[in-house]
């Protein structure tokens, strides 16, 4: 494998990984043979550390008991409270749920570390998960369910500054 990279044309390599140790473990390694084969590094990308969902789409369950075992759905009562005080914030409403704690400050900091660019973070979508389960990635860009995930955005503006230079 490493004869095989020495010998092609690359412009760079883009640093992947979630934000537990154990995965940046092994990225530091992949950092260090980038720079051993004097392979430039782009940047970092954080992966799969949080998933944004529209609040009107998510299930608001209450405690019914001291154990938390017996819950309730709420969420219309919830979503009507909102919009009886607010009207139209409810559509405007996105919930962040951070899937991995970050170890040490997860890929933004390691990035900083070896004096690498942190490029973002991408989230959990199920868009992409759709797509890639179908196998066919190109969905991710037309619209599974008439929606553009989070990932979608990310992955375009990454493509662009990798085009036109800016990594």
């Amino acid at each position: 494998m490493l004869k095989s990279c020495l010998n092609i044309e690359k412009d760079g390599a883009i640093i992947v990984s979630t934000p537990q140790e154990v995965a940046m473990a092994d990225v530091r390694k992949e950092i260090n043979f980038c720079k051993k084969t004097q392979i430039k590094i782009l940047g970092v990308i954080e992966n799969m550390n949080y998933f944004d969902t529209k609040l009107n789409k998510t299930q608001i369950l209450k405690k019914v008991d001291g154990d938390g075992n017996k819950t309730v759905d709420c969420s219309n009562e919830i979503y009507s409270l909102i919009e009886k005080h607010n009207p139209g914030l409810l559509e405007k409403l996105i919930l962040r749920n951070e899937v991995i704690t970050k170890h040490n400050g997860g890929c933004e900091t390691m990035a900083k570390d070896f004096n690498i660019p942190y490029i973002t973070s991408v989230p959990l979508d199920k868009h992409l998960q759709m797509a890639c389960d179908l196998g066919k990635p190109d969905m991710i860009i037309n619209n599974i369910e008439n929606e553009i995930g989070p990932a979608t955005e990310i992955f375009l503006n990454v493509a662009q500054k990798i085009i036109t230079n800016e990594l």
